[in-house]
């Protein structure tokens, strides 16, 4: 259990490294905060966040 945890938290990490890397500081809050909806369960949360995410990405 303690290794899946670990492995979880080293893939967040380098996915976050990597999007700051290429899309900055926005690019990772925005992240965060599809991360954060994901895990309260807050669907326009996660829902906005994809959007501005992808829109992100497709600029860059």
């Amino acid at each position: 259990m303690l290794l899946f945890e670990l492995v979880g938290a080293v893939v967040q990490y380098a996915v976050a490294r990597l999007v700051q890397s290429e899309l900055g500081r926005v690019g990772l809050v925005l992240l965060a905060l599809a991360t954060v909806g994901l895990k309260a369960k807050n669907a326009a949360l996660t829902y906005s966040a994809a959007i501005f995410f992808v829109l992100l990405m497709v600029q860059a």
